[in-house]
């Protein structure tokens, strides 16, 4: 068995840093926002892990992280970065941002 040196919740933070890259990075690239699938398959989840992809961005969402296009908020590829996302890191080697930082 692989045990992770990784603090679960630096884990976590890292996994929400891929995010908000693999977002900005796509929306470059081809001008429209991946799909959750996509999000999924690229960060390294399992297929069958879309709920924690889910719940993750939800709490970038909430964190103002990233936010749904207004136009159509439950649409496969509204998933947007904020201003925030594109100027600043939301986990830095070892540190989860917070508006404390």
């Amino acid at each position: 068995m692989i045990v992770s040196k990784t603090p679960l919740k630096d884990q976590r933070a890292a996994s929400k840093q891929r995010i908000i890259d693999f977002v900005i990075q796509y929306r470059q690239e081809n001008d429209i926002s991946p799909t959750m699938r996509e999000i999924t398959q690229a960060i390294g989840f399992q297929e069958r892990s879309s709920g924690t992809t889910s719940t993750y961005i939800n709490e970038l969402i909430e964190e103002g992280w990233l936010k749904r296009a207004v136009s159509d908020p439950k649409a496969s590829r509204a998933i947007l970065p904020t201003n925030k996302a594109l100027t600043e890191r939301y986990f830095v080697g070892g540190e989860e941002h917070t508006e404390n930082s």
